[in-house]
């Protein structure tokens, strides 16, 4: 039998990962690095027998689930998390170094300052506040107050013209103008509202009055023509025909309906009645043959069921064997099975 000795410095990179002290002698039979493993170099036979010795404790270690100080097992799936103020250091849980004016996050897992203090490498140091400044949401910088501007690390007062109000926004200037007032320059001037106009929601802009349109920086009456009336859109001169009128040259014209026809919806066409079809601008009654019915529109014919159309007529067609009039009553399909040919219908299978 031979002996391998095992120095402490080959046990150095496993020790991290066991909670017992390994032998520092292992006897291993010399016969191991013969028979299947003869063909093997020697060197690499005995360096692979020394790496199974040094990792056999950490895989027992593993396989009976061994937790290490300040920490527990994972409430979710195997292994293990350190508890509340701990890290993980090459599979030990070492606590948490906590500097002054810092407090643990709500994962514990690292730290973080406290309000008033900001992060400088790995302390925590007081926010210096100007004056007419204060601490930001955050709590680790500041703000400058209403009515100042931050410049160089301090505050200072922002000059709000005449018309205008001071904004705490971190964007702009500092102020904005008073409603019905436009920003020039560093000031704020009134908006001109012309005659017949008032200042639009912005604030800022003017749109005319009901009954008149813009042109140019001016408001002008809108002129409604005789069976008009004004529209809230000034699309198509601000006006529109009342219901049977139409506009023609800029006036409303009467809608002339003929006999046995009525107003389309839109109130500015009109349609035959039910019965009657358009003929060269006039309403002639239809003809309705024999077999046949009007449709729903009511402005033509249809054959019924069992007959097919033919010019002016519907004749009746003959529906084959083995064949049923189709879904529009005016055809025939084969039944299931049977395939078209021609004016009959024969089994598919032959």
């Amino acid at each position: 039998m031979g002996i391998l000795e095992i120095s402490t410095n080959d046990m150095d990179a496993t020790r991290s990962q066991q909670r017992h002290v390994v032998p520092q002698a292992v006897e291993i039979p010399e016969d191991h690095c013969s028979g299947s493993l003869r063909l093997w170099p020697v060197d690499l036979c005995w360096r692979l027998l020394l790496w199974l010795v040094i990792m056999a404790p950490a895989v027992a270690q593993s396989d009976a689930g061994e937790i290490p100080t300040h920490a527990h097992a994972m409430r979710y799936g195997s292994g293990w998390e350190c508890d509340w103020g701990y890290k993980n250091v090459d599979g030990a849980c070492v606590a948490i170094a906590v500097p002054a004016n810092a407090h643990l996050n709500s994962y514990g897992k690292q730290w973080e300052c406290g309000r008033g203090y900001r992060q400088v490498e790995q302390n925590c140091a007081a926010v210096e506040l100007p004056a007419n400044a204060f601490l930001n949401s955050n709590g680790d910088g500041w703000e400058c107050k209403r009515g100042y501007a931050s410049t160089d690390q301090s505050c200072v007062v922002i000059e709000v013209p005449a018309n205008a109000y001071a904004v705490n926004s971190p964007y702009g200037n500092g102020w904005q103008c008073d409603r019905g007032y436009l920003k020039v320059d560093e000031g704020c001037v009134a908006v001109e509202i012309p005659a017949n106009a008032f200042l639009d929601s912005d604030g800022i802009s003017w749109q005319c009055g009901r009954g008149y349109r813009q042109i140019e920086q001016a408001c002008v009456a809108i002129e409604v023509p005789i069976n008009a009336y004004l529209m809230s859109s000034l699309y198509s001169g601000g006006w529109q025909c009342e219901r049977g009128y139409r506009e023609v040259d800029g006036r409303c014209a009467a809608v002339a309906v003929p006999p046995n026809a009525f107003l389309a919806s839109n109130g500015k066409d009109w349609q035959c009645g039910r019965g009657y079809a358009e003929v060269k601008k006039v309403c002639v009654a239809i003809a309705v043959p024999i077999n046949a019915y009007l449709e729903a529109s009511g402005n033509r014919w249809q054959c019924e069921r069992g007959f097919r159309q033919s010019g002016d007529s519907c004749i009746s067609f003959a529906v084959p064997v083995n064949a049923h009039v189709d879904h529009t009553g005016n055809g025939w399909d084969c039944n299931s099975g049977y395939i078209r040919k021609r004016e009959s219908c024969n089994s598919d299978a032959g």
